[in-house]
């Protein structure tokens, strides 16, 4: 639709399949997902859709423990999964992305320019700088690498959905706010 080549009749054919297409059984877009897997073992991780997220995995996890389902509910249907390789860096000091993180499993190191600055493992959480809110869309940028030293599961929420979250759970708002204050000082 944005290419300036496009006409009328192009979004009228567009439409039109889109109303007749037959939809793929689920067992088909899972196959050609597993061959991507398989081919691709480092696109697999990068996938485009999004992953599904279990709720009762989510309160599995004490960042989560607090929602009730409702909450849990549209947390998991917000959220995606993130797999990494020992190596693979999660984020990268200065990066203006305002993802926010909860490791389910695995191990990664935060790391400054120089140094390994700490460890952090399953249950563990970052990103709530970056992904806070600050005002006028002005955030604040990844101040260290988060990087991968097992093999690592994480769910990442969107900054929307972290400020929705923190407004609506007091409990889940207080341990971002205590981790800012615990962590700022060091940047």
């Amino acid at each position: 639709m944005l290419n300036h080549t496009t006409a009328a009749a192009d979004l009228e054919r567009v439409l039109a399949w889109l109303e007749s297409a037959e939809i793929a059984p689920a067992a088909a877009v899972d196959a050609v997902i597993d061959s991507v897997r398989d081919r691709h073992p480092v696109a697999a991780a990068v996938r485009l859709e999004r992953d599904h997220v279990d709720a009762a995995a989510l309160r599995a996890m004490p960042f989560f423990a607090a929602l009730d389902d409702g909450q849990l509910d549209r947390v998991a249907g917000a959220a995606r999964v993130i797999a990494l390789n020992p190596g693979d860096a999660i984020v990268r000091r200065w990066e203006s992305a305002r993802d926010f993180y909860v490791i389910a499993h695995g191990r990664a190191d935060v790391r400054d320019d120089k140094e390994r600055v700490g460890e952090l493992g399953a249950g563990d959480f970052f990103g709530e700088l970056a992904a806070l809110d600050w005002g006028a869309s002005y955030g604040y940028p990844r101040l260290a690498s988060v990087v991968a030293t097992s093999p690592l599961t994480a769910v990442v929420l969107s900054s929307d959905v972290l400020n929705a979250l923190m407004r609506d759970v007091p409990g889940v708002a207080q341990r971002v706010r205590t981790a800012v204050r615990e962590r700022l000082p060091r940047c």
